[in-house]
C-alpha cells in the first residue's frame, strides 16, 4: 500500500454558516469579497465590486448548512458547498461562479463534504448498524472540472464480536489499481484498531470509542493483501461489539502523485545503497542486483507494477528508478521516470 496517498481522517463536522447569516467571501474570483447570504431556503450572492445579486439556489426545502472553500482547482475564487438534509440522509451540492453565474460543479455528493488534512476533498456514507449511525469517508475528485464522488468497486461490511483480552486478525486481499477506505467504529468502550499492509508495515493505528472512529487507507498499485487488527487485549470483562468497513473504489492517481511515489522510491533506494555500504566496509553495490535484497516488499512501480521498479543505467521507462555506480571514483547516482517516462529533475547521489 503505497504510503504517498494514505489519508487519516477526524470525524468532526465544522459546520460555517448557519441558516440566516451574513457571510463575506471572493466566491467570484474577481479579488473581491462578495456578500453570501443564507436563509432558510435560498443562498444569494451579492458581487462585492458590482452589487450585482446572484441567485444560487431558492425554495430549497432540505437546506441545511453553507460551507465556503476552494474545492474545484479548475474555478477562480472560492466555491459554496450548499448541505442538503431533507430527512435523516445529507447530501452536498457545490456551485462555482463561471459565465457570469453560478453553476453548480458537482454531482450530488454523499454527507457534509471536508477537506483533510492534504487538501483531499471527502464525502461521508451513511451506514447503519446495531450501534447506531456510522458515517464512512469516501475520497471525492474532480473529474471534468466536475467534482464526484469514486465509484465503489467492492465493499466488505461486517459486524464482529472481539472477547475480552482477544486480539483478532482480519486479512483480505485487495485489488491492484483502487484506493481503500478502512473504517471502524465500536459500540461500547475503547478497543484499538490497526491497519497493516502486506509488507507487515503499519498504515496507521488508533484507539476508538463510539464517538471516535478508526479511518486510514492508501492507494494499492498492485493485488496485495492488508491486515485490520483488533485489539481487545486491555479488556479482561467486557466482549466488544465492532463494526468495520473496508470500501475498494476504482482510482486512477494523477501524475503529481505517482511523480511523488517515484521520487520516494528514489530516496528508498538511496536507503538501501547507504545500507549496503555499511554492511561492506564503505564499499557501494556496483549494481542493482547487489542490494535488490535490501529493498522492501512495497518498492513497486507505481506507473505500472509489471514494469521493473529498478534497473541499472541512466535510461528508463515509466515509473522506473535508475541505478548508475562509476568504480574509478566510487560515487553513485539515482534518477527516477515519471509517468511520461521523462527523467526527473531531481538527481541523488553521494557527490560531495
Amino acid at each position: 500500500m503505497k504510503k504517498y496517498v494514505i489519508f487519516i481522517f477526524v470525524l468532526i463536522f465544522m459546520f460555517s454558516f448557519l441558516k440566516g447569516e451574513t457571510k463575506m467571501a471572493d466566491v467570484t474570483g474577481d479579488g473581491v469579497d462578495d456578500e453570501i447570504k443564507i436563509g432558510e431556503q435560498s443562498v444569494v450572492v451579492v458581487n462585492g465590486a458590482t452589487g450585482t445579486r446572484h441567485i444560487v439556489v431558492s425554495g430549497e426545502e432540505g437546506l441545511y448548512t453553507v460551507q465556503i472553500n476552494d474545492y474545484c482547482s479548475s474555478m477562480q475564487g472560492k466555491e459554496i458547498a450548499i448541505v442538503i438534509c431533507p430527512g435523516a440522509a445529507c447530501w452536498t451540492e457545490i456551485y462555482g461562479f463561471k459565465s457570469n453565474q453560478f453553476k453548480k460543479v458537482s454531482e450530488m455528493l454523499p454527507g457534509i463534504v471536508t477537506l483533510d488534512e492534504e487538501g483531499n476533498l471527502i464525502g461521508y456514507r451513511r451506514h447503519l448498524w446495531e450501534g447506531g449511525q456510522a458515517y464512512v469517508p469516501c475520497p471525492i475528485i474532480e473529474e471534468k472540472k466536475v467534482l464526484k464522488a469514486l465509484p465503489i468497486k467492492k465493499e466488505i461490511a461486517k459486524t464482529i464480536v472481539i472477547d475480552a483480552g482477544k486480539t483478532k486478525d482480519i486479512t483480505y486481499t485487495i485489488s491492484g489499481k483502487t484506493l481503500v477506505v478502512c473504517f471502524a467504529t465500536v459500540k461500547e468502550e475503547d478497543v484499538i484498531i490497526s491497519l497493516r499492509d502486506e509488507g507487515g508495515s503499519l498504515v496507521a493505528s488508533q484507539k476508538i470509542n463510539p464517538t471516535t472512529a478508526f479511518i486510514g487507507g492508501g492507494y494499492t498499485p498492485a493485488d496485495e493483501e492488508v491486515t485490520l487488527t483488533i485489539n481487545n487485549s486491555y479488556s479482561v470483562i467486557t466482549p466488544k461489539v465492532v463494526y468495520y468497513v473496508i470500501d475498494q473504489y476504482e482510482y486512477k492517481p494523477s501524475n503529481e502523485e505517482l511523480e511523488e511515489a517515484v521520487r520516494i522510491n528514489m530516496h528508498t533506494m538511496q536507503l538501501s545503497v547507504e545500507l549496503y555500504s555499511t554492511d561492506n566496509e564503505g564499499v557501494y553495490p556496483q549494481a542493482v542486483s547487489n542490494f535488490l535484497h535490501l529493498l522492501p516488499s512495497s518498492f513497486i512501480n507505481p506507473v505500472d507494477p509489471d514494469i521493473l521498479p529498478a534497473v541499472d543505467g541512466t535510461e528508463g521507462k515509466p515509473g522506473q528508478v535508475c541505478y548508475i555506480y562509476d568504480s574509478k571514483t566510487g560515487k553513485y547516482k539515482i534518477y527516477g521516470f515519471d509517468a511520461d517516462g521523462r527523467r526527473l529533475s531531481l538527481v541523488i547521489s553521494n557527490e560531495r
